[in-house]
C-alpha cells in the first residue's frame, strides 16, 4: 500500500471514529443511582441488550487498534 493510501485509509478511519464518537454521545443512555437506565423499564431483555451493546463496543474498539497497529507497521 503507498503512502497516499495508507493517508487516505486512516482518515477514513478516523472519520468514521469521530461519527460514532459523536453519535454514541448523543445516543448515550442515562443511569440512575442504581446504575441502570433511567426511564426505560427495568427487565432483562434491557440489561441484555446493554450487556450486548458493550460486548460490541469492546469488539469494535480492539478491531480497530488492530487496524491502527497494522496502518503502523505499514508506514515504517
Amino acid at each position: 500500500m503507498d503512502d497516499s493510501r495508507i493517508e487516505s485509509a486512516a482518515r477514513r478511519i478516523e472519520a468514521a471514529l469521530a461519527r460514532i464518537a459523536a453519535a454514541s454521545e448523543t445516543l448515550q443512555p442515562t443511569l440512575d443511582e442504581k446504575g441502570q437506565v433511567a426511564g426505560a423499564a427495568s427487565d432483562s431483555s434491557t440489561a441484555d441488550l446493554i450487556a450486548r451493546h458493550e460486548r460490541l463496543r469492546e469488539t469494535v474498539e480492539a478491531g480497530v487498534r488492530d487496524l491502527d497497529l497494522l496502518i503502523g507497521k505499514l508506514e515504517r
